[in-house]
């Protein structure tokens, strides 16, 4: 199902008994599309008291047979663009790695749909996922600590045993907030852009595309970077 046919399915089915609590039922195709698709509304509906289900038509024993169409790809190779990754180390974000950078998302923008390069799948093989998972978790509980009564948003409201952070959500009613964290040397994007377009001004969902600011709490990051971060905010 479509993000915007989801999104108008929703906002009708719930025009139809405003004010009262209802059970809603999310249907998608496969694994994490609700949450790709239709995340923030997910989230707004049980904010304001409703019941949320989500049925995924697709088993995870059929997603996994699905492998086996990736013979059909050609297998990409990414070793001619990926000096930004080592220049990183040596010459930060900016300049010549951030220009590097580029060429390899224009690469991966203008490519078509390939099977995963030797170089990625060699790197990913050679992580320590068990040492990531806890310093993510880590990170994400000290920035939380760090900026206590500061987040208007509750991070850890569907926080789990099970979670491994992507990010640390924080949400400030501030413009200029992601710009001075540019300004100090501290990059961050800012996600869902789109829904500033789509959505009406009042709404939750253009509510965190404007002011939610996706702060890196990776395996890169010790709590000396985090307190730095912290101490912009």
């Amino acid at each position: 199902m479509r993000r915007d046919a989801l999104l108008i399915f929703v906002k009708k089915f719930n025009r139809k008994r405003k004010n009262k609590n209802m059970n809603y039922l999310v249907v998608v195709a496969h694994p994490d599309d609700e949450v790709l698709g239709a995340g923030a509304t997910i989230h707004k509906r049980i904010e304001d008291g409703h019941k949320v289900a989500v049925a995924i038509m697709v088993s995870q024993a059929a997603a996994r047979r699905g492998l086996s169409y990736t013979d059909e790809y050609k297998e990409s190779y990414s070793s001619d663009t990926s000096l930004f990754l080592l220049q990183r180390i040596e010459y930060g974000c900016e300049g010549k790695t951030y220009q590097t950078r580029m060429v390899n998302e224009q690469r991966i923008d203008t490519e078509d749909i390939m099977k995963m390069s030797k170089l990625t799948r060699t790197i990913l093989d050679g992580t320590d996922y068990d040492m990531i998972c806890e310093k993510r978790r880590k990170n994400f509980e000290y920035v939380s600590e760090l900026l206590e009564g500061k987040n208007q948003f509750n991070p850890w409201r569907y926080y789990s045993i099970d979670c491994v952070p992507m990010v640390y959500p924080l949400v400030i009613e501030d413009d200029g907030l992601l710009q001075k964290l540019l300004d100090e040397k501290h990059f961050q994007g800012h996600w869902w852009s789109y829904l500033l377009e789509e959505m009406e001004e009042n709404c939750f969902e253009y509510w965190m595309s404007r002011y939610m600011i996706p702060i890196t709490i990776d395996q890169r990051y010790g709590e000396k970077e985090l307190e730095y971060v912290a101490a912009i905010i």
